[in-house]
């Protein structure tokens, strides 16, 4: 089953989840299918690989000591609560922020968040471009998005120096980088780290591009 294949990567990569994780994900795997039939919150063939491309895909960075479990962070276009809410069920110790646009997607993580009585979660509903908050984050992150090149101001603005901006990217984003050159050097962000991501935890081996402001 594809959350004893959760269970089976968490071990494999050195990373205890908590003992409720697959537990939690298995109701947010119910809400998203119950959901989706009035708010379209995935495509019905994104649904067939709930786990593997979005539940597992989201918690990668933690298995791969990308994304540390303290600290703070910020997720940006989070949809259906995605990376967002994994990463709060796998990392209980990690407070995360998610902003999210779409007023009925926002509603629908936030129900999410309450039912799983996710303490260390909460969405805002607002644009990423537009939301000001007094706080900076340790972690940044962006999954399915928008280009390096625009995300990059907007998810900077967010942390302090020593901050990490994580963006979770197919696996032909070189373009998309080189692009993106001319704004990181504006921004005094840190030459982006890529990782490639294990075929056993991304089949479409998916990346990882991290930077740092320095």
């Amino acid at each position: 089953m594809h959350n004893d294949r959760a269970f089976l990567l968490s071990k494999q990569f050195g990373y205890p989840l908590p003992e409720n994780a697959l537990d939690l994900l298995c109701k947010f795997e119910k809400s998203i299918v119950k959901a989706n039939k009035t708010l379209n919150l995935l495509s019905p063939g994104e649904l067939s690989c709930l786990w593997s491309r979005h539940f597992i895909d989201s918690i990668v960075p933690l298995f791969l000591d990308v994304i540390h479990s303290h600290g703070k962070l910020i997720d940006i276009g989070s949809g259906a609560g995605l990376p967002g809410i994994p990463l709060a069920i796998a990392a209980p110790t990690l407070e995360i922020s998610m902003v999210e646009s779409n007023k009925k997607k926002a509603r629908f993580a936030e129900r999410v968040i309450r039912e799983l009585n996710l303490k260390n979660a909460h969405i805002i509903q607002d644009r990423a471009e537009q939301y000001k908050t007094g706080v900076f984050f340790n972690f940044a992150c962006a999954r399915a998005f928008a280009s390096i090149h625009k995300t990059l101001p907007i998810l900077s603005g967010f942390i302090a120096r020593g901050g990490k901006i994580i963006l979770y990217k197919g696996p032909n984003c070189d373009a998309e980088i080189l692009d993106a050159e001319e704004t990181r050097i504006k921004l005094g962000l840190s030459k982006p780290t890529i990782v490639s991501i294990p075929p056993e935890l991304s089949p479409e081996k998916f990346k990882i591009v991290e930077y740092i402001k320095d």
